[in-house]
């Protein structure tokens, strides 16, 4: 991957497992999540029969989805993650949210709004199922926003 000038981000969730991880080709930095993305909350509810598909920042109002930037990196946009699962992940229900109907409903009517961009990345429970990659493939097509 440096060959082909490729990187691999790695971020964790866990502010105390970031830093540096000396390894035999030396330091790999794991970033914490909360400094370099942006998440909408991530639970639609925690039975599969509730469907709260507002969009709101996972880390509140001190880190809005639509930041514009990154404490002390010029230029940098946090990357955005829409999060589309339940707190209870079951497969047969998966098919439902994953479909593609219901992510473009909280993508357009949701989080593009609030966000004001797309998702670099979609999180779903159980991706084979319902209509994820139609919607990612789909995301993938449409043209930058603005600003992005």
């Amino acid at each position: 991957m440096v060959k082909r000038g490729q990187r691999v981000l790695i971020f964790s969730l866990n502010r105390d497992q970031s830093g540096a991880l000396m390894t035999r080709g030396g330091a790999v930095t794991i970033m914490p999540s909360e400094d370099f993305t942006v998440e909408n909350y991530w639970s639609l509810g925690t039975t599969p029969l509730q469907h709260d598909r507002s969009c709101y920042s996972r880390w509140g109002e001190d880190r809005p989805l639509s930041a514009a930037g990154i404490e002390g990196k010029p230029g940098w946009r946090p990357l955005f993650t829409m999060n589309q699962f339940h707190g209870l992940p079951v497969r047969s229900h998966a098919y439902y949210d994953n479909a593609f109907d219901a992510l473009w409903d909280r993508y357009t009517k949701y989080c593009q709004p609030v966000a004001r961009r797309k998702p670099n990345y979609v999180a779903v429970d159980f991706h084979e199922e319902g209509g994820a990659h139609a919607f990612v493939e789909w995301l993938q097509a449409q043209p930058h926003d603005a600003g992005q």
